[in-house]
């Protein structure tokens, strides 16, 4: 990815990063803004989707090609849309926000085979699921780990659907066979940064269909199934002692032993070291 949040032209306020990741496609950064007076243009080419995380603003004005002029306030949960090559002009009076932004490259809708023209750009609405996938992703961000690419793939997939509703309407068919390619490679490749198009190709399908198909046969996401894989895999190298919680993390493909202790404690209930005493 070429260009990134930064790529704009902004007059006023100040800035501070707390956390941004770049993955292949996808760009993900959070990020405390304050400005009394502030001004910006930018017309980006990927899919740009921000949610106010807290803050806001006393006056937000936008101009978005295609779009009605808007001028309201930014509140928790406000979430914008600008799709890629669309120039935005904004100003904003009295800002004090913290906000989420991810940028999308287009590559990734043609993956999903949704209809650019049904991404309609958009100022501070309200979505709740938007919201919860966002506020998870600002979660992952500024913990102590970098979140998984295939996690970031697959929070892009859910949020570019949920915008178009335009769910591809080619049928989504995994045959028995090829499931068993990708569960195999799944358990032969636990340390390793596994992506959606990995598996996809495994499988011979696109990576949105190949989500969808998953999920179907196995009744969880595949970031989830990996996830629950990788987690039942440290259950049993626990009951090795004289594995230490750090080689065992770096078996499983976590960046590192607290990456590692919150996935099995967020799945388990309870901390690696007290399953492994128990």
């Amino acid at each position: 990815m070429q260009s990134h949040l930064l790529d704009c032209r902004m007059r006023g306020g100040t800035a501070r990063f707390e956390r941004e990741v770049r993955w292949d496609r996808i760009y993900a950064a959070c990020k405390h803004w304050r400005g009394r007076d502030a001004e910006l243009v930018h017309a980006r080419p990927q899919h740009s989707l921000v949610l106010t995380l807290s803050g806001g603003t006393a006056l937000t004005g936008n101009k978005i090609s295609s779009a009605p002029r808007y001028e309201g306030a930014d509140r928790p949960g406000s979430l914008s849309f600008v799709p890629a090559g669309v120039e935005r002009r904004g100003w904003y009076r009295d800002a004090d926000m913290r906000f989420v932004a991810v940028l999308v490259d287009p590559a990734v809708v043609a993956d999903l085979d949704v209809d650019p023209a049904t991404l309609r750009p958009f100022t501070n609405r309200h979505d709740r699921v938007l919201e919860v996938l966002l506020r998870d992703l600002a979660d992952e961000l500024v913990g102590d780990d970098e979140p998984s690419k295939l996690y970031a793939e697959h929070i892009a997939a859910l949020a570019i659907l949920r915008l178009a509703r335009d769910v591809p309407r080619e049928r989504a068919v995994l045959s028995g066979r090829a499931l068993s390619r990708v569960l195999d490679a799944i358990e032969a490749r636990l340390a390793d940064r596994l992506s959606l198009a990995d598996l996809a190709a495994i499988a011979n399908l696109r990576p949105a269909l190949f989500a969808r198909a998953f999920r179907a046969r196995m009744r969880v996401a595949p970031y989830r199934y990996v996830i629950e894989r990788r987690i039942e895999r440290a259950r049993e190298m626990l009951a090795d002692r004289k594995r230490s919680l750090a080689e065992i993390a770096l078996a499983l493909g976590f960046s590192s032993q607290s990456h590692f202790t919150r996935a099995f404690t967020r799945h388990t209930g309870m901390s690696p070291g007290a399953w492994r005493k128990r």
